[in-house]
C-alpha cells in the first residue's frame, strides 16, 4: 500500500485490522466463505479452498453466533427432509421468508465476526 491509500475502516473495525485486511486483499489471501444449507452437511459453510466444508470452529465464530446458525441450519434440515418423498426425489424444502429473513441477518452476523480473513456471500437465495 502506498502512503496515499486510503483504507475505509467499519465501525467494528479498528484502524490497524482495517490495514491488514486491506494487506490480505492486496496479497490474494482474503477467503470467500460461501453460506448455504446442503443435504449431509453438518453447517452450511464452504470455504473456497481446498478443504472446501468448513464448520463454525474453523473461523473462530461466537458461540452465540454458532448456536443461531445451528438452528438456522436444523430448521433447513428439517424443512428438507419433509421434502423428500418415498420415492427418494427431492421436492425442495419449503422455507419461510422468515427464515431467509434470518439467513440474512446471520450471514451479516458472520461477516462481521470474519471480516479480518474473509468475505461472506450469502448464497442461500439461489436454492429456491
Amino acid at each position: 500500500m502506498s502512503t496515499g491509500d486510503r483504507i475505509s475502516v467499519p465501525p467494528f473495525a479498528t484502524t490497524k485490522q482495517a490495514c491488514e485486511r486491506a494487506e490480505m486483499i492486496r496479497s490474494a489471501r482474503l477467503r470467500k466463505l460461501r453460506v448455504f444449507p446442503d443435504h449431509g452437511r453438518d453447517w452450511p459453510l464452504w470455504d473456497d479452498s481446498e478443504q472446501y466444508t468448513v464448520c463454525p470452529s474453523d473461523y473462530g465464530l461466537s458461540a452465540q453466533l454458532t448456536d443461531r446458525l445451528r438452528l438456522w441450519m436444523d430448521e433447513w434440515i428439517a424443512l428438507a427432509n419433509a421434502a423428500l418423498r418415498s420415492d427418494d426425489q427431492y421436492e425442495g424444502a419449503k422455507v419461510s421468508s422468515s427464515w431467509f429473513d434470518l439467513g440474512d441477518e446471520i450471514t451479516r452476523e458472520i461477516a462481521i465476526e470474519v471480516w479480518n480473513t474473509a468475505d461472506v456471500y450469502p448464497e442461500f437465495r439461489r436454492f429456491f
